[in-house]
């Protein structure tokens, strides 16, 4: 939603998927890497892509992850300025990590604020950064790559100009972050009084939960594995009680971070073979024409290719076009699936042979019957042109009241997989979680 909507604002449009796709994949990355270092880089690759600019990716995902952050930091110092006892009470145990946290955070925002809104040190630092390469030969000197620099850096101060000058937008998503932190936070929440459990208030684990994302978040641990385990079962001991804390750290863990990694690394594989698909004509080619071989010519995609082509053949007609090259050009608008070449030109043949068009069409399957029947009645009529109109017209509504109904029933079937697949998945994270404790135990 937050790529969505900063992407909107630059007047980048991308469909939410596409932006869900990236959010997954800086998930993933950033779980598999020390200080969730690989995310923003493996975003900004596939953002490329997709023909964004680096310059506006990069500082796009600097944003992000400075509000990301900023509510972490904000949080912990709403809870050392208002929340002494509470910290008293149940973080006495994790007390340098929670600082060292904190510290870190505030060091991380400062740092990616400066490099956002100060635009000539971030220049700076890029160039020296490319003169400190050529000189250790890792890179060769070339007039091209310090062009293509001063480029971004122009396209980069552009995109900071706009943020300085539209701070509701930094805002907005400075909320938004508020609420899917939180939102997240609110899980352990449920865990809680899933077991029956009621005596601490939803605030009270939220915040317990929001101490232990601020301890581990710049740590270098991938996915702070390990550490959030050992500081849940420190501080959430009084929560869940020594006989349910075990059972509620795996069930909190695995809903707020392994499903959350496993459905992100599918994703991720998703969006890497779109990507190599794309990147690869003949592959592209050869899987396209596997699919028209086995299904380009069945069902829904034939009838949505016979109205195409109804159409095409309709404005043939009314422009005075003779009948076969109307009929020639009209069958190059369907997908290039033998069997429908094959009725194209069988119906060619047909009307070189003295065929009427209706009945060339029909005998040929290149049109339903019903359809054909109508032209015929309207070509007895004079009225040729007029009724072909009539027939292209009812066969886009009948395609797309079929595309419609697959709709219909593919959404029902695409929530019922997914939850499914939520379900095995966390199946498959918790229960070698349980006899891991079980067997520390």
């Amino acid at each position: 939603i937050i790529i969505y909507y900063m992407m909107g604002t630059l007047q980048v449009r991308l469909k939410k998927w596409t932006c869900f796709l990236f959010s997954s994949i800086g998930f993933f990355y950033s779980c598999i890497t020390p200080s969730a270092s690989g995310g923003q880089p493996a975003q900004i690759y596939y953002m490329k892509r997709r023909d964004i600019p680096i310059p506006v990716s990069t500082l796009v995902l600097m944003v992000v992850t400075i509000t990301y952050k900023a509510v972490l930091v904000l949080t912990g110092l709403a809870m050392l300025a208002f929340g002494q006892s509470f910290i008293r009470t149940y973080l006495t145990d994790i007390m340098p990590v929670f600082y060292l946290g904190i510290a870190l955070n505030v060091i991380c925002v400062a740092i990616l604020a400066v490099l956002v809104f100060h635009t000539s040190l971030a220049e700076s630092m890029l160039s020296r950064g490319l003169a400190l390469l050529e000189k250790l030969h890792l890179l060769r000197h070339k007039e091209s790559r310090r062009e293509k620099l001063a480029s971004g850096m122009e396209k980069y101060r552009e995109t900071a100009a706009y943020f300085k000058t539209h701070k509701h937008v930094v805002l907005n998503v400075l909320s938004i972050t508020f609420a899917q932190r939180f939102a997240l936070f609110l899980s352990t929440y449920f865990v809680y009084r899933s077991f029956g459990l009621q005596d601490f208030s939803a605030l009270t684990v939220m915040l317990l939960q929001a101490a232990i994302s601020i301890s581990v978040d710049m740590l270098p641990l991938p996915g702070g594995m390990g550490i959030s385990e050992k500081l849940f079962l420190t501080i959430f001991l009084p929560v869940f009680g020594e006989k349910l804390l075990l059972s509620g750290m795996v069930l909190s863990r695995g809903l707020s971070y392994y499903t959350q990694l496993l459905l992100c690394a599918l994703l991720t594989l998703v969006a890497a073979a779109t990507a190599a698909f794309a990147a690869s004509p003949a592959l592209r080619e050869k899987l396209l024409g596997l699919w028209r071989r086995l299904w380009g010519d069945r069902g829904l995609a034939r009838q949505l290719q016979t109205a195409r082509f109804a159409q095409a053949l309709a404005m043939g007609l009314r422009s005075g076009m003779p009948l076969e090259e109307a009929l020639t050009l009209a069958g190059g608008l369907r997908d290039n699936t033998p069997a429908a070449n094959a009725r194209c030109g069988d119906c060619l043949a047909r009307l070189e042979q003295g065929e009427e068009l209706s009945g060339a069409l029909s005998a040929s399957g290149v049109m339903p019957a019903v359809a054909c029947r109508m032209l015929a009645l309207g070509q007895r009529s004079g009225a040729g042109d007029t009724a072909m109109e009539e027939v292209a017209r009812r066969l886009d509504q009948e395609s797309a009241e079929a595309l419609e109904r697959k709709v219909g029933q593919v959404e029902p079937a695409l929530v019922l997989a997914t939850s499914l697949l939520v379900g095995v998945i966390l199946l498959s994270v918790m229960l070698p979680l349980l006899r891991i404790m079980t067997a520390i135990g």
